[in-house]
């Protein structure tokens, strides 16, 4: 087994490897979420608008959004893939903690000569 002193320079650098993936991932999911729940509102408030305008109607369904639901079901399908690639980093990250709390643990237990 290899001490944590030695395990901590492959995690470090697959950690600084995933930074950017990281920060990219989270800020299109949010870019494209917003964009989905503005469409979503946007066509409540038209069809808000139009029955107010009209008066009271038969309640009919909402009209679909163009490709909504495929953009929902797309949407959700690459989230699941990049919550696991976020749960793998974050995991990483807790590796590495743990070899950082090791390494100063041990160097307070057994100090040098």
């Amino acid at each position: 087994m290899t001490g944590p002193i030695e395990a901590l320079p492959p995690l470090a650098h697959k950690i600084f490897t995933n930074i950017d993936t990281r920060n990219r991932i989270v800020h299109e999911i949010a870019t494209r979420t917003g964009q989905l729940t503005s469409q979503q509102a946007e066509a409540l408030e038209q069809r808000y608008d139009r029955e107010t305008r009209a008066g009271p109607i038969a309640v009919k369904p909402m009209r679909e959004i163009r490709d909504f639901s495929e953009a929902v079901s797309t949407h959700a399908a690459e989230l699941d893939q990049v919550v696991n690639k976020l749960i793998d980093w974050y995991s990483l990250l807790v590796r590495a903690s743990n070899l950082v709390f090791q390494i100063e643990y041990w160097s307070r237990v057994k100090p040098k000569s």
